[in-house]
């Protein structure tokens, strides 16, 4: 009897083992089926990723390979720049039209004094003689 309680012990710690194995085993495969749902989810995103690019090179390549399409494309590329550089042109002008006004707002309009008269009255009348020519 000895023996065989000796034995049920041994076949009782085997199964213990191999029961922590197995538990150890189904974790670690729970763990990888969620790790395959996740890659099978990410791949599904990136295929339809790929096809969006796809279909957007595919426009691109067909709105570009037609010489019509193609002008009219440099035509809006030109007529963006276009604007851009009268908005800086604007802003440009803008700015000079400030400054000068604060010139002006600072100075003193032209106002001028000469020889201790002021020009705002004008200034005195000369008085031009014409000489008429003279017989020889």
């Amino acid at each position: 009897m000895d023996s065989q309680t000796q034995q049920l012990a041994q076949v009782q710690s085997e199964l213990d083992v191999v029961q922590q194995e197995l538990e150890r085993t189904v974790g670690q495969l729970a763990s990888l089926q969620q790790e395959h749902a996740t890659l099978v989810d990410e791949h599904a995103a990136m295929n339809s990723q790929l096809a969006a690019v796809e279909e957007d090179k595919r426009q691109l390549e067909a709105k570009l390979s037609s010489l019509k399409e193609l002008k009219l494309a440099i035509k809006d590329v030109k007529r963006k720049m276009w604007a851009q550089r009268w908005v800086r042109w604007r802003a440009r002008a803008e700015a000079q039209r400030q400054a000068d006004q604060e010139r002006l707002a600072a100075g003193n309009r032209g106002y001028v004094v000469r020889d201790g008269t002021s020009t705002l009255v004008g200034p005195t009348k000369l008085q031009v003689h014409v000489l008429e020519p003279q017989p020889q």
